[in-house]
């Protein structure tokens, strides 16, 4: 008898769980399908970055009638009022962007009187350039050190970010020449940096200055500029630039150095040979 009344129960099990299955079935169909017609309702004005908390925000549904002459009783009445979640509006502060300057002339160059002056009175000398140039110096930080690039001066804005892009590939424009002032001082880097004495300028870059197997010193000589001994170097290397580095002795401890392009294009010479004429040490 226990066995008979049992059958039943078990024949029963299959159809009770194939019933479930349904309603649970439908049931997640109609939820499905209202989050579809829910995500897909009107774009409101404010954009919103993605990923944000969510708040509740009351929107209304339905065209909205513009005023008539109408009575009131005959203006159509909108939807019912519901809420729909959307992101927390998050404020991205816009990419600054750089409006770039003109660049310098290299069809002629300016008057001297159209020039301007920078005075470095820490390391103790002046210099005069083209006022549609642009000068940038270091932060203190950074010639508080031994050895860094104090001033530079540029021919092409250097802040103009279609600049960069171009530099990141190798393609400079022809007309944009930059001329770097940088300073040493011994006392504060290794010893054997010192002078020997009666050593000249050249010979000590030659003692101090590595050059790679591929770099060639096409032009070398003795100069003297303010009344400081120099050193002269045109250099080739693959993949770079010419480039013209000055050596300047000022005293036992500070050596000044100028380098920029050797043999610039058009004007832009002309530009740097001034600047260099108006060098001078203040102190």
């Amino acid at each position: 008898m226990s066995d008979s009344r049992q059958s039943p129960q078990r024949s029963f099990s299959p159809i009770l769980a194939l019933a479930l299955v349904i309603v649970c079935a439908a049931l997640a169909f109609l939820l499905f399908r209202f989050v579809f017609q829910s995500s897909n309702q009107p774009d409101q004005s404010t954009q919103f970055v993605s990923g944000a908390a969510a708040t509740p925000v009351l929107t209304k549904q339905g065209a909205v009638t513009p005023p008539s002459t109408e009575s009131p009783s005959e203006t159509p009445i909108p939807a019912a009022t519901e809420v729909v979640f959307l992101g927390t509006p998050v404020y991205v502060s816009p990419v600054p962007t750089h409006a770039a300057g003109p660049t310098a002339r290299f069809d002629r160059v300016l008057p001297l009187e159209q020039w301007l002056t920078f005075s470095d009175e820490k390391v103790g000398y002046s210099i005069k350039y083209p006022s549609d140039w642009y000068l940038e110096t270091a932060s203190p930080e950074m010639r508080e050190r031994g050895i860094c690039c104090s001033t530079s001066i540029y021919s092409y804005d250097p802040k103009d970010p279609n600049l960069e892009a171009l530099g990141k590939e190798g393609k400079w424009p022809s007309n944009y020449v930059a001329v770097h002032f940088a300073v040493a001082d011994l006392r504060a880097t290794v010893p054997s940096l010192a002078f020997e004495p009666n050593e000249s300028m050249c010979n000590w870059v030659h003692r101090i200055r590595k050059f790679d197997e591929t770099d060639n010193v096409v032009q070398e000589h003795e100069m003297t500029i303010s009344n400081a001994p120099a050193c002269f170097q045109a250099i080739t290397a693959p993949k770079i630039r010419p480039l013209a580095v000055i050596d300047i002795r000022k005293d036992e401890n500070i050596v000044l150095t100028i380098f920029y392009p050797y043999k610039a294009v058009g004007a832009l010479e002309q530009s740097i040979e001034q600047m260099l004429a108006t060098f001078e040490f203040i102190k």
